[in-house]
């Protein structure tokens, strides 16, 4: 299973459910998933096995959506899309970094 799938699943799930349960707990509260990183460690084996897996769970992390597309999308890695106005929608792009040398082009 793929970071998307689980990214997608994860969503479905805290949109079907945005409210907690009798006990408080929100829906992300009551399930674990496993295989994802949970510390730098983990974040960096992923990194090393799978550099794409890496920027669609990163992406993930700030809720934001991966692109479909991992190769010659000009370093934008995912979209943030929020409310901005009463009728329209903003987005924030992201640009997940990694390896051993990171530069930022202009």
């Amino acid at each position: 299973m793929t970071y998307l799938a689980i990214d997608l699943i994860q969503r479905r799930l805290r949109d079907s459910y945005p409210n907690p349960d009798v006990a408080g707990r929100m829906v992300e509260d009551r399930y674990e998933v496993v295989g994802t990183p949970r510390d730098v460690e983990g974040a960096q084996a992923l990194f090393r096995a799978n550099p794409f897996d890496f920027e669609r769970w990163a992406v993930g992390q700030v809720n934001g959506q991966a692109n479909e597309k991992q190769v010659g999308e000009k370093g934008i890695d995912g979209r943030i899309r929020f409310p901005a106005t009463a009728d329209s929608i903003g987005t924030v792009l992201v640009s997940v970094k990694g390896g051993k040398t990171v530069t930022r082009r202009p």
